[in-house]
């Protein structure tokens, strides 16, 4: 298993892999289209155990770490890793992906290139021995 750990706005996963999250504004979800809007710098990310007297209880039981956000902002998931070493990253939220809303699948699809076939085949790459509880976002249902 990779060790996890979680700097002042970064959750690193082994040596060469880490995800931070970029403050920025909520887009007005009218239909239209807008500019995307400015970078606002990161997210400070907080251990639920260092609030215990201001996080709801169930937070407490779940553990794990938090992100201050207030109603109006939204965030970009920024990533860093070796250009040399390729990552596979999955974003889930409530139990879901975040890109398809399906339900979650410890198994990543991936594209495997075939010199007999024009056509792309898909295999799966798993690895279920990752478990990352430290990185779970509290109350999101992660």
């Amino acid at each position: 298993m990779l060790p996890v750990n979680v700097e002042e706005s970064h959750i690193c996963v082994g040596d060469r892999f880490s995800v931070f999250f970029l403050r920025t504004l909520r887009v007005p979800e009218d239909g239209r289209t807008y500019p995307l809007p400015p970078g606002l710098g990161e997210f400070p990310i907080h251990w639920v155990e260092d609030y215990t007297g201001s996080v709801p209880p169930d937070w407490l039981v779940k553990g794990g770490v938090f992100i201050p956000l207030y109603q109006r902002e939204a965030l970009w998931l920024g990533f860093e890793a070796a250009r040399w070493k390729p990552n596979a990253v999955k974003v889930g939220v409530g139990g879901s992906s975040a890109l398809h809303s399906h339900g979650w699948m410890v198994s990543i699809p991936i594209m495997v290139s075939s010199v007999s076939s024009s056509l792309p085949r898909w295999g799966w790459v798993t690895q279920s021995s990752l478990n990352l509880p430290a990185a779970r976002l509290a109350g999101s249902g992660c």
